[in-house]
């Protein structure tokens, strides 16, 4: 599956989603649930906080190391390159 065929049903997921008890909004946990199992995010293990504001160490209380989501490699390709 290319990465434009991962970006596309993450789409069509979202579509259908936010149509689920008459339309709204998309739960954030699902769509991130969603986007790991397409393979657009992927868990790395991390010893140090990414920046002053990372999402990792609130979660985890500061204790490293810990699990972090990042964008996969073609997916961060595809945001920097504005094409799939």
């Amino acid at each position: 599956m290319t990465t434009g065929d991962k970006l596309r049903d993450f789409g069509l997921w979202c579509l259908r989603e936010m149509w689920i008890d008459g339309g709204g909004d998309i739960d954030g946990g699902a769509a991130q649930d969603q986007a790991q199992e397409l393979g657009l995010l992927v868990e790395v293990t991390v010893n140090q906080p990414c920046n002053s504001n990372c999402y990792c160490a609130d979660m985890n209380d500061g204790e490293f190391p810990c699990q972090c989501l990042r964008y996969s490699n073609d997916v961060h390709d595809a945001m920097l390159n504005k094409k799939v």
